[in-house]
């Protein structure tokens, strides 16, 4: 099983600074990677987690920093898609992190049936998305 430790490119002069050294293991990269070879997805907030719910991947939020992100210390201090409302389960420590991991690790990287449902009733079935953006921009401008 391998680690692949990625940090947004704004943190590339930074990497040093995490103290964590490549091994067979545990990889650390800036570089692009073929997001479905993953089976597992940790985050804080990143969109691409809607790129792990289309593969239905278990996801892991991942918020050491809760009072300073709600503060509005970040980016941003709310989410359109509120943390109860998502995909995985919120880990505010690294132990609650760790143990979330092992537990997926155990189980095979299923994902738990409450975030099965969200993830499956997330996106909707369109059969022509073009033509549906198309008819709903005319539609607006009449």
């Amino acid at each position: 099983m391998i680690l692949d430790f990625k940090l947004h490119p704004i943190f590339k002069g930074y990497k040093d600074l995490f103290g964590l050294k490549d091994d067979s293991r545990i990889r650390i990269s800036f570089d692009k990677t073929i997001l479905g070879e993953y089976k597992m997805f940790i985050t804080d907030f990143s969109s691409f987690q809607f790129d792990y719910v289309m593969y239905s991947r278990p996801i892991i939020y991942f918020l050491p920093d809760e009072i300073e992100f709600r503060a509005g210390l970040h980016t941003y201090s709310k989410l359109d898609l509120k943390y109860e409302d998502a995909f995985g389960k919120l880990c505010l420590d690294s132990h609650s992190l760790i143990d979330t991991m092992k537990k997926y690790m155990k189980n095979n990287f299923v994902v738990e049936n409450i975030y099965q449902e969200r993830m499956k009733n997330f996106f909707f079935e369109c059969s022509d998305p073009c033509e549906k953006i198309y008819a709903s921009l005319i539609q607006e401008n009449k």
